[in-house]
């Protein structure tokens, strides 16, 4: 940044006349934070449910069994004492005697927590030798904070769907969710994410991986600016992407048919795109069924191993069967009939029965390269003349 460089070249200009001062001015500019400025020192805190609590811990009682959570119940209280399975809490000069069951120890992130995995259940499917998958139920904060442990520098791919922050009470922030009243809603969603970030930065390795982020038009900007800040070596790219193509109806704005991914992409890491081993052409499809009316069933021109059934689903609309070609005097209404499917054969608008294009062995091979498809609700059937990649 031109600001850092101008920064630095006037401390050194000081230094030459005072090496102290510009010390001090060195040590200050490096404490304080340039570029993305928002609050942060903001307390997030979390509950650990299965923590027993002790004299000293910060604590919320809990609501009652059954009932929703109300502000009271977001208060911290300081365990002062225990005694016969009651703690005796204060907070703010006010004391409560409650039961050890109806409290939950909550610890800030900046407690030091020592996060630990406990299998509770498992599925096995494929060789025992294989990586398994891993679902971590957990705040995702200490699941990622318990994979630097092992796998530090080692991560190739971390993908995060963060909340969005659209005040829907789609996320909270200390146990409480986060309105759109509160002045501080961006700080304490950057500040949300900046712990994750640095957590992700951690795992990832440097010379080789992938961050994918997922979000929408509420935080994009804000979220681009604080990967460019914890990630500055890295290459960063957003794309768009479709998830109504009508948009979705807002009163009084456009409607939002976008949300947006950003790649954050370490070391060597780089966009691949299959290329295959030839050049891309167009794929043309033609009526399967023969036009030229000289090649109609019965002719020589025609043949007689070009006259079969090609079975339809009638719900998928997908080749299921093709049949064996019929000899010139046999009735097409005489084919073996399956349930579910219509028998098609090559006969024009105005009755006259042709032939197919190809027999059906070559069909078969045609169907099995994906160059046959149905079209409209007519079942044509039509092929392709070249594929999507044609080799040299």
């Amino acid at each position: 940044m031109r600001i850092m460089a101008n920064i630095n070249e006037t401390i050194s200009e000081v230094a030459k006349l005072n090496p102290e001062l510009a010390h001090q001015i060195q040590k200050y500019v490096k404490d304080h934070s340039y570029g993305l400025v928002f609050e942060h020192n903001l307390p997030e805190a979390v509950r650990l449910y299965k923590k027993q609590p002790a004299v000293g811990d910060t604590v919320n009682i809990l609501a009652p069994r059954g009932q929703k959570e109300t502000e009271e119940n977001s208060v911290p209280w300081c365990v002062k004492y225990i005694d016969n399975g009651i703690a005796y809490l204060e907070h703010d000069g006010e004391a409560k005697d409650v039961p050890l069951e109806d409290i939950c120890v909550l610890v800030s992130y900046r407690d030091v927590i020592y996060p630990g995995l406990k299998e509770i259940d498992r599925v096995e499917r494929g060789n025992p030798e294989d990586p398994y998958h891993m679902v971590i139920n957990s705040e995702n904060y200490h699941a990622l904070e318990a994979l630097t442990y092992a796998y530090a520098g080692k991560v190739d791919c971390i993908y995060i769907d963060p909340p969005y922050n659209n005040r829907n009470r789609s996320w909270k922030y200390n146990n409480d969710y986060v309105s759109d009243e509160d002045q501080y809603k961006h700080s304490k969603w950057l500040a949300f994410m900046e712990r994750r970030l640095k957590l992700a930065k951690q795992l990832l390795n440097p010379d080789d991986s992938v961050l994918i982020v997922t979000i929408d038009e509420k935080e994009y900007a804000r979220l681009g600016l604080l990967l460019e800040q914890t990630f500055p070596n890295a290459s960063i790219q957003m794309i768009s992407i479709t998830i109504n193509r009508k948009g979705a109806k807002r009163e009084k704005m456009f409607a939002r048919a976008d949300e947006y991914i950003y790649i954050v992409l370490l070391g060597n890491a780089s966009v691949v795109l299959p290329k295959g081993d030839g050049s891309e052409q167009e794929v043309r499809w033609f009526y399967l069924r023969r036009t030229d009316y000289a090649s109609r069933r019965g002719t020589k021109k025609g043949g007689i191993a070009q006259f079969y059934p090609i079975y339809v689903d009638d719900n998928t609309k997908k080749i299921i069967r093709i049949g064996n070609p019929l000899e010139p005097d046999v009735d097409r209404n005489s084919v073996e009939k399956i349930d579910g499917a219509t028998a098609v054969f090559p006969v024009r608008d105005d009755g006259v029965e042709m032939n197919w294009g190809v027999t059906g062995e070559s069909l078969q091979n045609l169907l099995n390269e994906g160059l046959v498809r149905i079209t409209d609700g007519k079942q044509r059937c039509t092929r392709g003349t070249n594929k999507i990649k044609k080799k040299r």
